[in-house]
């Protein structure tokens, strides 16, 4: 709650006024003087020069109180104005001293005898901040916004607005269709907001009792980012390009709880659970955590949670630590992920489990699925409930069908949180946009739901053969599909609003009119269109998957011309739900209102007689200016005529507009009748949404669904009919990823010529790739290729290849980079043995593992010896498919002892004419003669030629001859080791007097 002005601000401001007095004093001349402004000069100026003046009053005062020298005081102390002070007396730093010594004596006189007075709207703001601490308030005042104290100072900097002081407190303001926009900027920013409406109009007030007392006004939305649901989808869509971004893909929040697990010490039992208030959708999980938090990390950022619900004094610092670092890789200036802190009694689990019984009172699906959550995930629940329900959102948790685990091995393959930065699949890890990532290259589809539902697809690829070969060929029905049957599909899904989040909102009582005959009309639109063609669509589409969806639409949405015929039109289309409803027989007191009106302009409309004859006018009417309806306009000649009981409304330099008595007391009535009728109209509206929302919600919902589907399959079979891509063919029961002629999906677009590589993997046979090549020749492309391949070809995806035949992957793993994680605590090394640590746990036969350069974070023996170690393991314990790329020759020798399950390869090259494996590992190579040829090609590069890469870099080329030389002898120090070794172990092994004779012979 803001504080009555204090000491310690009127310190600041005194603090401001003294050190632009020292820079005056310093650009003149010791005997020139310095002056107040007089207060006479700002009577009638602006807020700021009032407040200058009012600073001056208080600061002779003040100094009075502290007893300063009496040579500060001005020889006409007993004038009460800003006196005049001599630069040569003003001792500023004794001025300071003297606030400090008598802070606490001053601050108890500023609270006895100068305690403000509040005007009733700094009342009425006060009285609703200190219900709502921490929430930044628009306050309606007539017809702009206004903010207050630390309210107003956030939005001047947030908004980018001038803020100023009025009264008691900083304020700035907006104008009231603004309003969206600066509450979407700042609960962009993280910020929670409230708007406060004014609850009765002029026209109401002046007819009741309350007239001679201030509007009153009460708290009627809060928003954060995840709960901002207006009433007008039309209006959210433009607010997001005017925040500067694209509009948010998931709007999730989240609420996580942990326990200790009797797994031991460092094992967390955790709960989650998110909902997207948006679209009602509701994911949940339960899982157990070790210290590292990289489930909690992969959930993390699969769901991309804009707010989370937790008690801190609740969790782990394991926990913190995790949701905290996925924050802060997320916010940037314009983007702010918010934490909510709630008090653990939120989440305590008799009290939830209390609340959600009641809630779901009667509801047994919902109770059933309670029931079989364990106590963490009770505790989300609970905690979600109580939240949302001070936004007025609680129906987000009332759909039983609308509640998904996250994800299973079964179901769902597995990409934990590093594989989805390493791939770059949301976003691109160089610079945290979306732009450059897998995402945002399929991004193609028509609707903003079918975009979410790409998402989910690219979040949880499918580990189902069947319904991936069903999305599959729908897919390939499009592709072999003629022009007019793909034109009339894309001409359906165009232009369709934000269905999913129109239907949402209408479940709340949140939707407009206007938002819900647009909603209507588009879901007529598509029954109608594919009633029209189905005859058409039967015989062209061969896919049963595709045709069972179109007829599914079209069942679901038998009724919808029964909502568009119930309202009119053009009254939807201008939000006049005065005029709304065709057929008002039923609504008794919106009959009563519009009959009383009616009367009303009749009686109006007759007293147009007396007034033609009292002023002799021909063909006389009434005039609206402004908003001021019935006004009788009378020429400044004519005013002779004009009673004295006329009552004047308004004037100009011609004419003076009156209204009689009579008319005067029908329009103030009428005002009254009008708004009564708006008020009894609202009500109708809401019972009229809550019938829609019981009747046809679900079924709805599972049309824009299915419409949804229709969206995301039409899109990837014309990304893959415009690149040539291939339908993979599945084995069930195979480990094995078989790829010809294959590319990067997304780089393939960014140059003029893309290499394509092969790719051979066996579970039973060769199942590791040991990869190695110069620098910048194309090894972590390759990697990316393999992973993304395997990765759209389980969404259903046709891929980037000529031919593929792939096993069913329950997860793919990756350890690529390095980078540190300082605020942590932990160094690049850490990170990157933390990262192998999850690889290693979570991996299995069905896996496929990526591993780019393991061991270069710290010393080579070390590096060479993990690296190997980890290799080996991956072979024969785990036996999952693996892809290694290593600089280090001892991993290259693991082929010679595993040469059944591991193969080397290399990124081919050019050395001058030379082809990278007829190259000789001391031949002289210089600067600039090595080519990149980007192929895969059997067998070991022999050097990395990391100085071609130093080179390009711009390194001098002196410390680049320095180093060549220094490479070249070490390089004869390890082939002369290297012979010793092979020396020793042929003499070694031989077992018989000729045999060694023969290699003592040969060396």
């Amino acid at each position: 709650m803001p504080k009555p002005p204090s000491l310690a601000n009127l310190k600041a401001k005194l603090s401001s006024k003294l050190k632009t007095c020292d820079l005056n004093r310093a650009s003149s001349s010791s005997s020139q003087s310095v002056y107040f402004p007089e207060k006479s000069e700002h009577q009638n100026g602006t807020p700021e020069r009032k407040h200058s003046a009012w600073m001056s009053e208080h600061l002779h005062e003040k100094l009075i109180e502290f007893k300063a020298d009496d040579s500060l005081q001005s020889s006409n102390s007993d004038v009460a104005r800003p006196w005049p002070i001599c630069a040569s007396k003003l001792s500023l730093d004794s001025i300071r001293d003297k606030i400090k010594l008598n802070l606490n004596t001053a601050h108890e006189k500023l609270d006895v005898h100068h305690a403000p007075k509040y005007t009733p709207l700094e009342q009425q703001f006060l009285e609703v901040k200190k219900q709502y601490p921490g929430v930044v308030l628009f306050v309606e005042c007539g017809y702009k916004f206004r903010f207050f104290g630390e309210d107003a100072e956030i939005a001047s900097k947030e908004l980018n607005i001038t803020s100023y002081i009025d009264h008691n407190f900083l304020t700035a303001c907006i104008p009231n269709h603004r309003l969206l926009v600066h509450a979407k900027r700042l609960v962009t920013k993280g910020y929670k907001v409230g708007v406060i409406h004014q609850t009765e109009t002029a026209a109401v007030k002046a007819a009741g009792e309350t007239r001679n007392l201030p509007f009153s006004r009460e708290l009627t939305a809060l928003y954060t980012r995840s709960t901002f649901i207006t009433p007008d989808v039309k209006s959210l869509e433009g607010i997001e390009e005017d925040a500067e971004n694209d509009g948010d893909v998931n709007t999730f929040l989240l609420a996580v709880w942990e326990v200790p697990s009797a797994k031991g010490k460092s094992t967390m039992s955790i709960g989650i659970m998110a909902v997207q208030p948006s679209t009602g959708e509701v994911i949940f999980d339960h899982f157990f955590d070790l210290k590292p938090r990289d489930e909690l990390s992969t959930r993390l950022v699969h769901i991309q949670p804009v707010e989370v619900l937790y008690s801190e004094s609740a969790l782990s610092e394991d926990t913190l630590r995790c949701i905290k670092s996925y924050v802060n890789m997320r916010c940037n200036s314009h983007d702010c992920i918010r934490l909510e802190q709630c008090d653990p009694k939120c989440f305590e689990y008799r009290r939830c489990m209390d609340s959600l019984s009641d809630f779901y009172h009667g509801d047994v699906d919902m109770l059933q699925l309670i029931m079989s959550f364990v106590p963490e995930l009770i505790s989300c629940h609970g905690a979600l409930l109580s939240y949302l329900k001070d936004f007025h959102l609680e129906k987000a948790l009332k759909a039983y069908q609308n509640f998904q685990r996250w994800t299973s091995m079964q179901e769902h393959m597995n990409l934990s949180a590093c594989t989805v930065r390493n791939l770059d699949i949301f976003l691109c890890d160089s610079t945290g946009k979306e732009e450059g990532s897998v995402y945002h290259f399929l991004r193609k589809t028509r609707t903003k739901f079918g975009a979410r539902l790409l998402f989910k697809w690219l979040s949880r690829p499918l580990c189902n053969i069947q319904r991936i070969e069903e999305r599959q060929s729908m897919i390939a029905d499009f592709i072999d599909a003629d022009n007019k049957i793909l034109s009339f599909f894309q001409e359906c899904l165009s232009h369709l609003p934000d269905l999913e989040k129109a239907l949402t909102h209408a479940l709340y009582g949140r939707c407009s009119p206007s938002d819900f005959h647009t909603m209507c009309f588009a879901l007529y639109r598509i029954s109608l269109a594919f009633e029209c063609r189905w005859t058409v669509m039967e015989s062209d589409l061969s896919s049963p998957a595709l045709k069972g969806l179109c007829q599914g639409i079209m069942d679901h949405l038998k009724n919808v011309q029964t909502y568009l015929t119930a309202i009119n039109e053009v009254a939807a289309k201008d939000n006049n739900k005065t005029q709304l409803f065709a057929d008002t027989s039923c609504f008794p007191g919106v009959n009563l209102h519009q009959q009383e009106i009616a009367s009303i302009t009749k009686k109006l409309e007759s007293a147009k007689g007396e007034i033609h004859k009292q002023l002799c006018i021909s063909n006389f009417e009434y005039v609206t200016v402004s908003g001021q309806e019935y006004l009788i306009e009378v020429r400044n000649v004519d005013l002779h005529r004009v009673p004295d009981s006329w009552v004047r409304i308004n004037l100009t330099k011609a004419c003076v507009r009156f209204r009689t008595p009579f008319v005067e007391m029908m329009y103030a009535r009428l005002c009254q009748h009008r708004e009564l009728l708006a008020a009894e109209c609202e009500k109708v509206w809401m019972e009229f949404l809550k019938q829609f929302a019981e009747k046809e919600f679900v079924s709805y919902r599972r049309a824009v669904e299915l419409i949804a589907t229709l969206d995301v399959v039409l899109t990837l079979s014309g990304i893959a009919r415009s690149n040539d891509y291939t339908r993979p063919l599945f084995i069930e029961s195979g480990r094995l990823i078989h790829i010809e002629g294959g590319w990067h999906p997304v780089l393939s677009g960014l140059v003029e010529t893309f290499i394509c590589n092969d790719t051979q993997m066996d579970g039973d046979g060769r199942r590791s790739m040991v990869i190695t090549g110069p620098n910048m020749g194309g090894k972590s492309c390759y990697l990316h290729q393999v992973a993304l391949i395997a990765i759209l070809a389980q969404i259903g995806s046709f891929v980037p290849a000529k031919l593929a035949t792939l096993g069913i992957l329950d997860g793919i793993y990756t350890r690529m980079g390095a980078q540190d994680r300082i605020l942590e605590g932990q160094s690049t090394f850490m990170v990157e043995l933390s990262e192998t640590s999850e690889v290693l746990r979570r991996a299995t036969p069905r896996s496929l593992v990526v591993l780019d350069e393991l061991g270069r974070g710290t010393s080579t023996h070390d590096g060479v010896a993990i690296a190997c170690a980890t290799l080996r393991y991956l072979v024969e314990t785990v036996q999952c498919l693996t892809l290694f790329v290593t600089h280090y020759p001892a991993v290259v020798e693991m082929e010679s002892h595993l040469r059944k399950h591991v193969g080397n390869f290399h990124m081919s090259f050019v050395i001058g004419s030379l082809f990278s494996d007829t190259v000789d590992l001391l031949e002289d190579v210089p600067d600039d003669s090595i080519t990149f040829l980007y192929q895969l090609t059997p067998g070991s590069a022999q050097s990395s030629y990391g100085l071609n890469v130093a080179r390009l870099a711009g390194i001098e080329s002196s410390i680049i001859s320095s180093a060549r030389r220094r490479s070249t002898a070490l390089q004869k120090q390890a082939l002369v080791h290297r012979d010793a070794i092979t020396f020793f172990r042929s003499v070694w092994s031989a077992n018989e007097p000729g045999q060694l004779k023969n290699v003592l012979s040969l060396d």
